[in-house]
């Protein structure tokens, strides 16, 4: 899986020379698992109080804002962004 040989990954892996501990054939399940039930809990709260809204998830982890409202920051963002956006359209 991804998590034996991401350079990355959140550091816990099945290969022992690398961490002592992980199990990558499991554990990316068991994320997956958490983030579906905690996005389901969040659903219902959120129903509960604007049921006209709409709701979505994203499973994107690398979601940035520019660092200040310069317009330097600004330009730097919007070039960052875009690409990122362009995947999911």
């Amino acid at each position: 899986m991804f998590t034996d040989v991401a350079s990355v990954c959140a550091g816990r892996c099945s290969d022992r020379s690398i961490c002592a501990e992980g199990d990558s054939n499991s554990e990316p399940y068991i994320c997956a698992h958490t983030l579906l039930a905690a996005h389901g809990a969040a659903v219902i709260k959120m129903r509960a109080v604007a049921p006209q809204t709409k709701i979505s998830i994203n499973w994107s982890s690398d979601w940035v804002v520019p660092y200040t409202n310069s317009s330097d920051d600004i330009v730097s963002f919007c070039s960052l962004k875009q690409p990122l956006i362009n995947l999911v359209q």
